[in-house]
């Protein structure tokens, strides 16, 4: 049941992963396209471009990687 629940939500969590990488520039500041409060590269994104990259790694690549592991 848990892993029905994991890949049910497995392409929301994806996007929502990737768009704290999704930068538009501003007259030549970047600002992230999910909310245009937060300036790319900057003290406030780092934070939460780590974590982001965490769930890339951990959940994006790690679950189709642990179930093709389990099922191989």
């Amino acid at each position: 049941m848990a892993v029905y629940l994991l890949l049910f939500a497995y392409p929301v969590v994806s996007v929502q992963a990737v768009r704290a990488f999704a930068c538009h520039a501003v007259d030549g500041t970047p600002y992230l396209r999910a909310d245009y409060r937060v300036r790319c590269y900057s003290d406030a994104w780092r934070p939460m471009a780590a974590y982001a990259a965490f769930v890339i790694a951990v959940y994006v690549v790690g679950l189709p990687a642990f179930i093709f592991y389990f099922l191989y």
